[in-house]
């Protein structure tokens, strides 16, 4: 019983984690896009990933975010991983 209430905690602990991470994600990507000037329309075109998909990451709604989608991201804005996620 004891073993099972601490799991729900730390699946929720790690659940809040994951969710702040997304969000922080999420405000770098948008603060690096409207640095270099581009709308999500031109973000998809260089980095093959869909506007809808980009506007699901900047507001952190998106998760499951695999490292390729990262790094055409990271690549096309041209920063670093550390860039995105600081």
């Amino acid at each position: 019983m004891v073993l099972n209430k601490l799991t729900k905690k730390l699946t929720q602990r790690s659940s809040a984690i994951d969710t702040l991470l997304f969000i922080r994600l999420g405000r770098n990507l948008k603060k690096f896009r409207l640095s270099k000037k581009a709308s999500c329309a031109t973000l998809s075109k260089l980095s093959s990933i869909s506007s809808y998909s980009l506007k699901k990451i900047e507001k952190g709604e998106k998760e499951n975010i695999d490292l390729l989608t990262l790094e055409k991201i990271r690549s096309s804005l041209n920063v670093s991983f550390s860039d995105l996620l600081d």
